[in-house]
């Protein structure tokens, strides 16, 4: 279904009064309407304060995750689309373009290293995911 001017126009207003609010309220907005490459808009806010991440989604589901990234990566291990490379990063699975042996290249183009001796159990564990969900094709 396509959104009218309205809806759009609406949609905008509503983002930018909560970016309002979560900023009045002390958090710093990290990133608006993030989305894959080619894709449509998933995020609408992400926003962050101290340790604490505020993700809105658009479909106006709110996550907050609060922590270090050990916490999150925790939040996150009953969805088995998440990995993680590197102690600094989760990948969501779904948007992996390429897998070398020193980074993977996101459908954004964002490069996410990968430390030394981390390229196989991070290649496995994707194709795993890829196999399961019938992503590959030979």
């Amino acid at each position: 279904m396509r959104k009218t001017g309205r809806a759009t126009e609406y949609g905008r207003r509503a983002e930018q009064a909560a970016a309002e609010h979560l900023a009045a309220h002390g958090y710093v907005i990290r990133d608006r309407n993030w989305s894959p490459s080619g894709g449509h808009v998933e995020l609408d806010i992400v926003a962050q304060q101290g340790r604490t991440l505020v993700f809105h989604l658009l479909d106006g589901t709110v996550i907050e995750s609060s922590g270090s990234m050990d916490e999150l990566a925790r939040q996150l291990a009953d969805y088995p689309g998440f990995l993680r490379p590197h102690r600094s990063y989760l990948v969501n699975m779904e948007y992996i373009h390429n897998i070398t042996a020193k980074s993977i290249t996101m459908e954004s183009l964002a490069e996410v290293p990968l430390p030394h001796g981390r390229f196989t159990a991070v290649r496995d564990q994707y194709l795993e995911y890829a196999f399961a969900g019938k992503k590959v094709v030979l």
